[in-house]
């Protein structure tokens, strides 16, 4: 998530002041108000491998804690993965010799739910944080680890700010936003796609308005769509209603952001 100095508004001599767009400010996304995807998580681990069979691309790693190469992804080139015990499984992953990403699952004493604990450390080398709840909506296979099974996420918590806070400006030409995490575009309305500032991927992203209360953001890398983001200025005033359709994934998530 994202964020962009505000604009001032300009002011000439015997002419009224510019108006904001509903967009203009900062604002933090609303976890409670999350509407999180039902498509589950697939994990097996077993016989000393880790498989998500859901992740894109398919992720299959030894479990020997060991770094190992992983192909196809865009933001890693190696992970590592070690059973911390009969419910507990650390993973970390790397992109260029750097660390991108950690998560520490525990799984509950009856099975039936679990937490992953998470960080992401995004451009700027800030790390972010946040927990993932979810609960189980089919069986580990006989003999595989406890986390192994399907998982549906019921709930993000704890989520650092600068992962949830982004500064939003509307120009009758341009779409902008920035986050504190190191990410931010400012995209000509209806225009060619620019670079997302930060992200290692080369994700591009083009804007085009819908009407004074709708932007959509189309995301691509190579020429491919990979998420849509929808931006709904509600009347209030104070939020945004966001629709992210991860066409990689195939899920839809929707949430609010609120004016601060």
């Amino acid at each position: 998530m994202r964020l962009i100095a505000l604009a001032s508004l300009a002011f000439a001599v015997a002419a009224p002041a510019l108006a904001a767009s509903p967009f203009d400010g900062t604002w933090k996304g609303d976890t409670s108000s999350a509407k999180l995807p039902t498509k589950p998580d697939v994990i097996l681990i077993k016989d000393g491998t880790y498989l998500c069979s859901s992740c894109v691309p398919v992720f299959k790693v030894k479990t020997d804690g060991a770094f190992h190469p992983v192909a196809n992804h865009p933001y890693l080139d190696e992970a590592s993965v070690k059973l911390v015990d009969a419910r507990t499984v650390a993973e970390t992953d790397r992109g260029k010799g750097k660390v991108a990403y950690t998560s520490l699952t525990r799984v509950s004493a009856d099975g039936k739910s679990q937490t992953i604990e998470w960080t992401d450390v995004g451009p700027d080398g800030k790390t972010i944080k946040g927990t993932n709840t979810q609960v189980r909506v089919a069986p580990a296979p006989a003999g595989a680890h406890a986390a192994s099974g399907s998982w549906r996420t019921t709930k993000v918590s704890n989520v650092s700010d600068a992962a949830l806070t982004m500064m939003l400006t509307l120009t009758p030409t341009s779409f902008a936003m920035k986050t504190p995490a190191g990410y931010s575009f400012d995209a000509p309305l209806g225009g060619k796609p620019v670079p997302v500032v930060g992200d290692p991927s080369n994700v591009m992203a083009a804007v085009r308005k819908v009407d004074d209360r709708t932007v959509v953001e189309t995301d691509t890398r190579a020429g491919e769509v990979i998420n849509i983001y929808t931006y709904n200025a509600l009347p209030d005033g104070k939020t945004i209603r966001v629709t992210s359709e991860n066409r990689k994934q195939g899920t839809t998530t929707t949430y609010l952001l609120k004016r601060q």
